[in-house]
């Protein structure tokens, strides 16, 4: 048997009995009810040092989550491709104290290069690559603004897969997975910021809006597109700068958005005027470029019509 299936088989879960609701009340509806646990406070009373499975093996237990752990993560911890070790083969978790349940899940995924994501029936542990695309966080393998083919080996991105990961600002890189029923968009707004660390701000010129009451779930969302979605319901606009997201009326927003996109013109054009040959030689605008040839053909032929019409009046 290999070793990886020897890890598969150590994470099956041993039969037990069905435990009982704290509360009677609480919901069961699927992502969310897990969304409430990961979000509980937990004390981890004693420090654990072992295997990654036997990690996932005793959170599952002690808290009672529905915790399934990918192939490819236990690949990554048994060997690279030469078959040493990537990392240490045992996993640390410190002894902690009224902390939230996904702080020490995400602890654990750390050391193996790994994220969770909640479905409505488990909390997956998988690659941190996966976890890029699955939440949209990153959506090519490359790391400038244009798309890549992840399937195309020439479309290797210049930093590594983490890196990548860690040069996002939170507002991109934090997801949500919460859902909110009648509730008010200035409360929402601060569980989304409170439970992510997300910088997300409410402008004073959004008024009442801010008590509109809305009925929204998010599963594995990045925060910027939980509060555009956010921001739609309630008729409201958003403005990203760097690492924050300011929630305000649609004309400020649009207002803002207008003059980012002047200044972005401006210094287009002031670019085509201080050097318009390399401008538009080095690919940014080849349509306009050969437009401008064209027009430049179509001058000299005038020129020539304009100076042949001259010479037969002189005659």
């Amino acid at each position: 048997m290999s070793a990886v299936a020897v890890l598969l088989l150590a994470l099956a879960p041993a039969p037990a009995q069905q435990p009982k609701p704290a509360d009677p009340k609480a919901t069961t509806d699927g992502a969310a009810d897990l969304a409430k646990r990961l979000a509980a406070r937990v004390t981890l009373d004693k420090a654990f040092e072992g295997k990654f499975p036997d990690a996932v093996k005793m959170l599952a237990e002690k808290f009672d989550l529905p915790l399934t752990v990918d192939r490819e993560v236990l690949r990554y911890l048994l060997e690279s491709d030469d078959g040493v070790e990537q990392v240490p083969g045992t996993v640390r978790l410190p002894k902690l104290a009224d902390v939230k349940l996904e702080t020490l899940l995400t602890i654990l995924c750390d050391q193996a290069n790994a994220k969770f994501l909640v479905y409505p029936d488990r909390v997956r542990i998988a690659t941190l690559g996966f976890w890029l695309y699955e939440t949209r966080v990153r959506q090519d393998t490359s790391n400038d603004a244009s798309p890549a083919d992840p399937n195309d080996p020439n479309a290797v991105p210049i930093l590594s897969i983490t890196d990548l990961e860690k040069s996002k600002p939170l507002i991109k890189r934090a997801v949500v997975t919460k859902a909110f029923k009648a509730v008010a968009v200035s409360d929402i707004l601060d569980e989304i910021a409170t439970g992510t660390g997300a910088t997300v701000n409410l402008s004073p010129l959004v008024g009442n809006k801010a008590d509109t009451r809305l009925t929204v779930r998010f599963a594995n969302t990045p925060v910027d597109a939980a509060v555009r979605t956010v921001c739609e319901l309630a008729d409201l606009g958003v403005i990203e700068d760097a690492n924050t997201l300011t929630v305000t009326t649609r004309e400020r927003a649009a207002e803002v958005e207008k003059k980012a996109a002047d200044k972005a013109k401006a210094k287009l054009a002031a670019d085509a005027a201080l050097n318009p040959q390399q401008f538009f030689g080095n690919g940014l605008l080849p349509a306009r470029a050969e437009r401008v040839a064209g027009l430049k053909d179509e001058i000299a032929a005038l020129k020539a019509e304009v100076e042949e019409l001259r010479k037969a009046l002189k005659k």
